[in-house]
């Protein structure tokens, strides 16, 4: 989801942005949600332009990215975890997607 104010840093942020905002704006991975029916998903949304252009740019790297935190996530499940991988996931939506998810 595409987030203002972030925090973290599980996620992309963008350097970019048009938005009247003095926080930091972004993709937030930790708040992503697994959708298998398109009856779910709505209207198209309208972003920002500059942000728009900068996600075009770097798609690829916000994919493997997104893959590595999502792969952490899995391995962190599975009991692969140390102190910085906990704090990392506490408040992750992953969680509600394990069947989805295969964990």
């Amino acid at each position: 989801p595409f987030r203002t104010n972030i925090r973290h840093s599980n996620c992309y942020k963008f350097k970019q942005t048009t938005r009247q905002t003095d926080t930091v704006t972004g993709l937030d991975y930790s708040k992503a949600v697994i959708v298998n029916d398109s009856a779910y998903i709505g209207d198209a949304a309208r972003i920002n332009d500059k942000e728009y252009d900068e996600l075009d740019m770097n798609y690829y790297i916000i994919i493997k990215r997104f893959k590595k935190y999502v792969s952490g996530y899995i391995d962190f499940v599975n009991g692969k975890s140390d102190e910085y991988t906990i704090k990392r996931y506490k408040y992750t939506t992953l969680k509600y997607f394990h069947n989805e998810l295969n964990v």
